[in-house]
């Protein structure tokens, strides 16, 4: 009986620490549960989040806006290159990709139906409807790159580029105007800042009808390029913007006081842009440079070159300054006709056309 006792007694004495060790263990299995839920969840959000950023946008397009870009196996820089993709080419956004989506890259077709991934880095995304406004951007952005910067590779595959977006009919109007006035920008400055040996000829004949040669036999940009799309614009922003081209890209002749080599040069630039655009975006610095430069022509009359007999081109040159000038702001229509008229004393004195 004693021991039946000890044995009831020792019994219910532990009991208390059963139920503390039963409540122990529901609470760190609940833990341990609540955990895996946490850990569970926030794996998925981060899978989620990492794959949410490799689909496009509905009515969304891609452009590529670097130049020689690698279109990669695996998106990885480490994975093999299959192709490097110029500026501006025709891709599009590749929904059947077979590797897991990565935010720092994009799986894309080309135009060749090549699979592959880019960096995200080097395209442009954008509503469909917004792609005119993207892309000049770009375009005006690359171009100020490549004049403070010369590239020949680069400014090879922008001039590419521009030429041949105008021939697929895409753009009409001033988005027509904007690529292809920039296309003859590119290819002037390409020109411009590359040694001619440098240049492929077959480049060169491949745009020979957009070029010319200079007094130094130099090949060079046909300013008349951008005079043609300039006067058939000449109420536009970007009728503007080719005549400014146009004023740039025509060489400074190295006159020597010849007063009909001046005469021509003011004629073709300032005096025709002023005529065209006599409040255009450059029309009071362009009007400054025309008097300064007509002051500085005219400061030592003993440097003039009217050895008669003058040819009849002199003189038409002269006629037809003093037309244009007629178009000017007063001031300097008043400044203008002064240096004229000493010019036409001095070389013209009883010249009757």
């Amino acid at each position: 009986m004693e021991t039946s006792d000890k044995t009831k007694l020792h019994s219910h004495s532990s009991m208390p620490w059963m139920r503390v060790c039963f409540r122990r263990t529901q609470s760190l299995s609940l833990a341990i549960l609540t955990s895996f839920i946490l850990v569970s969840t926030s794996i998925y959000s981060q899978h989620k989040s990492t794959k949410q950023p490799s689909a496009l946008p509905k009515n969304h397009e891609i452009f590529i806006n670097d130049f020689t870009v690698p279109l990669h196996l695996a998106p990885s820089k480490k994975s093999e290159v299959i192709r490097t993709i110029g500026y501006g080419a025709n891709i599009k956004y590749d929904p059947e990709f077979l590797v897991d989506p990565n935010p720092h890259w994009l799986p894309i077709v080309d135009e060749k139906g090549v699979s592959g991934f880019v960096m995200r880095a080097q395209i442009l995304e954008f509503p469909s409807n917004k792609r005119f406004a993207f892309i000049s951007k770009d375009i005006n952005q690359k171009i100020l790159i490549l004049r403070k910067n010369p590239n020949l590779v680069n400014s090879y595959e922008l001039v590419e580029y521009l030429f041949q977006v105008v021939t697929e009919g895409d753009f009409t109007g001033n988005e027509y105007l904007f690529l292809k006035t920039k296309g003859g920008e590119a290819l002037a400055l390409m020109i411009q800042t590359t040694p001619e040996q440098s240049i492929d000829p077959i480049f060169f004949r491949k745009y020979e009808k957009y070029l010319t040669k200079g007094s130094d036999k130099k090949i060079r940009m046909d300013e008349n390029f951008f005079w043609k799309y300039s006067s058939l614009n000449s109420d536009t922003f970007y009728g503007d913007v080719s005549a400014q081209l146009a004023v740039e890209f025509t060489p400074v002749p190295h006159c020597k006081g010849d007063p009909g080599c001046f005469l021509d040069y003011i004629n073709y630039t300032y005096l025709k842009y002023l005529g065209n655009f006599p409040s255009g975006k450059k029309s009071n610095q362009y009007t400054n440079d025309l008097i300064k430069l007509t002051a500085d022509f005219m400061k030592d009359k003993d440097e003039i070159r009217c050895f008669p007999p003058l040819p009849k081109y002199y003189w038409t040159s002269l006629e037809r300054t003093k037309f244009r000038i007629q178009y000017l702001k007063p001031q300097a229509q008043k400044k203008m006709s002064t240096y004229i008229e000493k010019l036409e004393k001095e070389c013209f004195p009883s010249y009757k056309g």
